[in-house]
This record gives C-alpha cells, sequence and structure tokens, in this order.
C-alpha cells in the first residue's frame, strides 16, 4: 500500500507534467484540424525507422551494463539485461525516478545480483551519460554557438533573476529540505544492514575502474548517444516542415529533450514543451508542425516501451534463472 506522504509527491509530479502537457498544447486550440493533418500526414515509416534506432539504444545499454557488472563478479543473461533495462524505462512512467530501482531489482531478483552493486553501476552509468551530454553540448556550441546563447538567456538567466527576487523563500525550502535529509541519513546510518550495503556498493563503484576493455565500454557509451540523436533525427523527416533541419538543430533538440526526461517522468509534457518552444523560438517553425514533431518523437518511444515494458516483465518471470531468488 503507497504511503500518504509518497502518494502525494507523486499527485505533485504528474500535476506537474500534466500542467506541462497543458502548455504544450495550449496553443493549438484553434489550430486542432491543421494539428490532426499534420498527424495523419506523417511519414511514419521514418518514424518506424527511428523507434527501431531507440530500442537499438536499449540492448546496447544492457550491454555496457553487464560490462560494468563483470568485474563485480555478477553479471545478468544478455537477453535479461535488455529486458531489465526495457521494465526500466517503462516503470519511470508509472513510478517517477524508480526505473534505476526497478532494474536492479529484477537483475537481483531473477539472476541474483546484489541490488547494491546494481545501483552502483547504474550510478557510474549516468556520470558517464552526464559527461557525454556535456560533450554534447560543446560540440553543439561549435555549430550553433548563438541558439545556445539565446536559450541560455531566455529559459536560464532570466528565470533565474526573477527566482532571485524570492530567494529567502527558496532558502527556507532549502533548509527544510536539509533537515529532512540529515535526520534520514543518520537513521540509514545507524541501521544494521548499513555497512554490508555501503560495502556492495563502493564494490560496484570501483567497478569502472576494473574494465578489462575500456575502449568497448567507450565505443558502446557513443553508440547510445548516437542512438539517441538519430531516433530523435529521423523524425525531422516525418514532417516536411521539418525535414530541412540540420545536424546542428539535431544537436540542440537532443540537449533540450533529454533535459525534458530529467525534468518529468520519462519527459511527459517537458519533452514537447522544450522542443515545441526550441522549434518556435529559434528555427522559426510555429503552429502545429512545431507541436507534431515532438509529440511523434516523444510519442512513439512511449508507444513503443508500453509494448515492450510488460513483455520484459512477463519474460522475466516466465524464463527466470533455474537459481533465481524469490524474494
Amino acid at each position: 500500500m503507497i504511503k500518504l506522504p509518497r502518494a502525494v509527491g507523486w499527485f505533485f509530479i504528474f500535476s506537474i507534467a500534466g500542467l506541462l502537457v497543458y502548455l504544450s498544447l495550449k496553443n493549438v486550440g484553434k489550430q486542432k484540424q491543421t494539428l490532426m493533418l499534420a498527424f495523419s500526414e506523417a511519414n511514419y515509416l521514418w518514424v518506424v525507422a527511428s523507434v527501431a534506432v531507440s530500442i537499438l539504444s536499449h540492448v546496447l545499454r544492457a550491454i555496457r551494463w553487464n560490462m560494468l557488472l563483470a568485474p563485480t563478479g555478477f553479471v545478468v543473461r544478455p537477453w535479461a539485461s535488455t529486458a531489465c533495462v526495457l521494465a526500466g524505462y517503462f516503470s519511470n512512467y508509472g513510478i517517477p525516478r524508480m526505473g534505476e530501482v526497478v532494474r536492479c531489482s529484477l537483475a537481483y531478483k531473477y539472476d541474483g545480483v546484489p541490488v547494491e552493486r546494481g545501483l552502483a553501476s547504474v550510478i557510474v552509468e549516468r556520470a558517464v551519460d552526464v559527461l557525454l551530454l556535456v560533450l554534447i553540448s560543446l560540440l553543439a556550441l561549435l555549430f550553433q554557438f548563438d541558439v545556445l546563447k539565446n536559450l541560455l538567456s531566455d529559459f536560464v538567466l532570466k528565470p533565474l533573476s526573477q527566482w532571485l527576487d524570492g530567494a529567502w523563500l527558496g532558502g527556507i525550502v532549502i533548509l527544510i529540505l536539509g533537515l529532512v535529509l540529515i535526520y534520514t541519513g543518520s537513521k540509514i546510518i545507524k541501521s544494521n544492514r548499513f555497512r554490508p550495503m555501503l560495502s556492495n556498493f563502493i564494490d560496484g563503484l570501483r567497478s569502472v575502474f576494473k574494465l578489462q576493455k575500456p575502449m568497448p565500454f567507450i565505443a558502446y557509451s557513443v553508440a547510445i548517444w548516437l542512438c539517441y540523436f538519430f531516433s530523435l533525427y529521423l523524425c525531422f523527416w516525418a514532417l516536411p516542415q521539418t525535414s530541412s533541419l540540420g545536424f546542428g538543430a539535431g544537436l540542440v533538440l537532443l540537449i533540450m529533450g533529454t533535459l525534458g526526461v530529467i525534468f518529468s517522468p520519462g519527459g511527459i509534457g517537458a519533452y514537447p514543451l522544450l522542443i515545441g518552444l526550441v522549434l518556435e523560438r529559434v528555427y522559426g517553425i510555429v503552429g502545429a508542425p512545431a507541436v507534431a514533431l515532438p509529440w511523434i518523437s516523444w510519442g512513439s518511444q512511449f508507444v513503443s516501451l508500453l509494448v515492450l515494458g510488460p513483455v520484459s516483465f512477463l519474460l522475466l518471470a516466465v524464463f527466470k534463472k533455474p537459481h533465481a531468488f524469490s524474494k
């Protein structure tokens, strides 16, 4: 049974996501027919290709994950690691920020990988992904400097200056959150299970330094982000109004779309809103196409995970390892 505070938190998160969905659609009320026409005339062969590339990124992520787990003495069956990754991404839509926990829990339940080591490997993954996102941002600066400068001003500097006018309120919120974290942390540290959990967690973090073949790990990491890029870029060709967008625009929109996924569970609302705003304000694509493109890109990924996520849960349960944990 969901505890009340957690339920309130989920309600708040999905309320924000719902608001973002509303904001991304509110300006097309008078263009409903035009928007429906844009969707109906889209070339969905490009969308299918986009989904295929996206699924490939999940497979590559599963292979890379096993590379990190191997030095710890634990691995997940190749097909099962992909299923765990897909199930985790699917879970993000229903339980905000729980995809990694679900992935590692499934790896423990069906392949015996300690959850702490699994989570440590995922943290290493995320650190590598953040580094690559920074490198992509630097690459985008070379081709789209003026674009990123204007985006930084419109979406970061101006809102930040407005927020600082009420910084005292933010300070109080941060102080309260800090006290809650300190209290919770002290309870965890005092628990008897903390030391073995911490030991397993540290062993998992050390795995990145024990990789016997670091170059394949780097190659897979780059390939994952290339898949992310082309998954979005291929959708440009689905609509005639966006087919002329180049690689530079693809880099900028990839960055903004990634931020959208970070801000809301699975990118619900935030991804279409941010992509749509950039298309309108920067690239001059207004009206229905500016709404249709991000919803086609995000919606196709959502539908694919809506199918593959439950299938992954089912396959893991049916074809579990003979000596898998039953907890």
